[in-house]
């Protein structure tokens, strides 16, 4: 392997920045721009200690970009990139050449292959040089979730690594604009999950601009939510639009669909900025009720999970990979159930309000019901489970595939009685389900599954899972009652033919 094939570097943000470099952007000018900033405190974040760069890389997202742009310039723009990878620990270069000619003891080779952290593609471009970029999480510490990521497979001159993470990059103000960015991250993630096509950034554009609009679409200016539309249906998902509301409970929502592991799309307004869009790909969990309960209709409340939640995780191009979305509770703006702080390392010391106005989630076709679908029908069900007594209750809804659910069941068989297990792993499934996980005083009580695949209007829940005896015996009492099960056969009939059905007989 020659000299100049690939270099070793201990991790430092000077290191970084020279690495990331190129002719047209010195690593002076590097280090001056925002997003070189957020990687260097990231990946002393994440603990990296070594890089090695390969200085002529070949990448297809900007390899598109370049075909579609650069090369018509008269300027002449370099068609390959380099990429540098990160290592948490220290690699030398002698022990790098050994790691490729596979003379390193195995240990010490599974060592320095499972401190893999991830790469980043430098493009040779005066902007925007942050291209494809798959980087380790931050650590977990019992509260984060990064649902929406994916392995990835890297081949490090013969070298096999890994990493689970989902891919970013920084926004080409040329070939993709915000949102283009956010939906080329999503695609990530939902063609792992759906089988669906990856696109380009240039695909992306291309694709949203065949909706009629009155802009060229090189150079991109931005997209509107008809475009994002467009341009998921064009890799053969179906865009679901939920406007926001005062009265939608935003953070349980977005938990519902990020829990099951699909990025969603956020479209925020930044006030005298305009508006913007992220990639959200995770959430923190407390333990805890962080803020007053989410709104559910003008007078009604459903105890929600996304409660708990005090931060979530973009992709945002502006900023980085896994940028904290923190949230003001409660919001100050008529049309918003909860503002997001962001963006604080430009030029604000308390950051810009984000003000959700939409949400954008791809999805697999057959995916219908919604989560503003499901939260109907629990909002009944918790008014009967009010006027009955119970109290402390949180529902934990999200969707799931049926044979995963199954899978955990199997897994852990003591949480529900034998008989309800074996109905269930027996019974016939759609492949989507919403799962509804009933807590009462912190303990999991009901578990409900809606068809995702069905329709708006019709009932929804198909099987109840009971895990506490003591609730199951008191509704099955409950509904003995000549009054109670009068008044729910007059109000909710469908819902009193299911619980009864699902109670146990005695």
């Amino acid at each position: 392997m020659s000299d100049d094939a690939f270099s070793v570097l201990d991790y430092t943000p000077k290191n970084l920045f020279a690495s990331l470099g190129n002719q047209s952007c010195t690593p002076p000018e590097v280090a001056r721009k925002s997003h070189a900033k957020y990687l260097a405190g990231y990946l002393s974040a994440v603990g990296a200690r070594s890089i090695i760069v390969e200085p002529v890389y070949v990448d297809g997202d900007y390899l598109d970009d370049f075909a579609s742009y650069y090369v018509k310039c008269f300027k002449p723009y370099d068609r390959f990139c380099k990429r540098v990878h990160f290592f948490s620990e220290r690699v030398s270069r002698e022990q790098f050449l050994k790691l490729v000619a596979k003379k390193l003891p195995e240990a010490e080779e599974k060592r320095i292959c499972g401190s893999y952290l991830g790469f980043c593609v430098a493009r040779p471009l005066p902007e925007a040089i942050v291209g494809r970029t798959v980087l380790n999480t931050y650590p977990h510490e019992g509260r984060r979730y990064y649902t929406a990521t994916r392995p990835y497979t890297v081949n490090l001159f013969g070298v096999p690594l890994q990493v689970d993470s989902l891919a970013f990059q920084e926004q080409d103000t040329v070939m993709a604009a915000c949102a283009t960015v956010a939906l080329w991250c999503c695609f990530q993630k939902t063609g792992y999950l759906f089988q669906s096509p990856v696109p380009t950034p240039a695909a992306i554009t291309r694709a949203a601009n065949l909706v009629a609009d009155d802009r060229r679409p090189l150079p991109s200016h931005g997209l509107k939510i008809v475009q994002i539309c467009n341009a998921i249906k064009n890799v053969g998902l179906e865009p679901e639009v939920i406007p926001v509301s005062k009265t939608l409970p935003l953070a349980s929502l977005l938990y519902g669909y990020l829990r099951f592991g699909v990025p969603v799309i956020l479209v925020l307004e930044i006030k005298k900025q305009g508006h913007h869009a992220v990639a959200l790909t995770g959430y923190s969990l407390r333990d805890v009720v962080q803020g007053k309960d989410e709104p559910v209709g003008p007078r009604k409340l459903l105890p929600m999970v996304g409660r708990r939640i005090d931060e979530f995780y973009a992709h945002d191009d502006q900023m980085g990979p896994f940028s904290k979305l923190p949230i003001i509770r409660p919001s100050k703006d008529p049309a918003c159930p909860i503002t997001f702080s962001g963006w604080k390392n430009k030029g604000r010391a308390n950051g810009y309000d984000f003000l959700p106005r939409a949400v954008v989630i791809p999805l697999y076709g057959k995916i219908r019901l919604t989560f503003v679908d499901i939260q109907k029908w629990l909002s009944r069900l918790t008014n009967i489970l009010r006027l009955l007594g119970w109290k402390d209750l949180e529902w934990d809804i999200y969707l799931t595939r049926t044979n995963e659910r199954k899978e955990e069941l199997r897994a852990n068989e003591r949480s529900v009685g034998q008989e309800d297990l074996v109905r269930v792993l027996l019974g016939q499934h759609p492949r989507f389900a919403w799962r509804s996980l009933l807590r009462v005083g912190g303990m999991a009580v009901l578990e409900i599954l809606a068809d995702a695949t069905d329709i708006e209007r019709s009932f929804p829940f198909y099987e109840a899972i009971w895990m506490e005896d003591s609730r199951r015996n008191e509704m099955r009492d409950i509904l003995a009652d000549p009054v109670v099960k009068g008044y729910l056969k007059s109000e909710y009939p469908r819902l009193l033919s299911f619980l009864l059905e699902r109670a146990p007989r005695g």
